[in-house]
């Protein structure tokens, strides 16, 4: 029965769209086309990073991580496709972060700009990162995480 009323209103909203348009939301439009309503869309995403993080509280989250070396316009697109598929498939809303290693100066944005704060994620610029977080370590692989840091004229020993 849902259906068969769905596709009734469905119907009868397309015979007035043209008063519904300029009456209820204002708009007033030059011309109005009618398009497919069947968004078939087959899509595999492959994130950079995905982890689950539990904290002490009990809480959980996901976390993704995206690597960019080169500005990328878009990029804002490309992490609301990974934060929706996220969220579908892990059943978690996913903390977002953009890890910019380029050596051209960052431009990208954090969020789709028509939307507002909505899709926002957060860009750590590795050339703002002064690289003594890193350099100094026992650990090797931190080390070499430290040429992507700002070296400000130090040099790895």
């Amino acid at each position: 029965m849902a259906g068969q009323y769905d596709r009734v209103l469905k119907e009868t909203f397309k015979e007035v769209i043209g008063v519904i348009i300029k009456k209820v939301l204002n708009i007033d439009a030059v011309s109005i086309t009618p398009l497919d309503t069947k968004l078939q869309i087959t899509n595999e995403r492959e994130p950079d990073l995905l982890f689950l993080i539990r904290l002490r509280n009990k809480s959980s989250f996901i976390l993704h991580i995206e690597i960019q070396s080169t500005n990328d316009a878009g990029m804002p697109d490309r992490m609301m496709f990974y934060w929706l598929f996220t969220r579908k498939v892990y059943k978690k809303v996913p903390r977002q972060y953009l890890f910019y290693v380029g050596k051209r100066p960052l431009r990208m944005v954090d969020h789709i700009p028509e939307l507002g704060g909505a899709g926002r994620y957060e860009i750590i610029d590795f050339n703002t990162i002064d690289c003594e977080t890193f350099i100094s370590s026992e650990n090797p692989v931190e080390i070499v995480i430290s040429v992507l840091c700002n070296l400000r004229g130090k040099m790895v020993q």
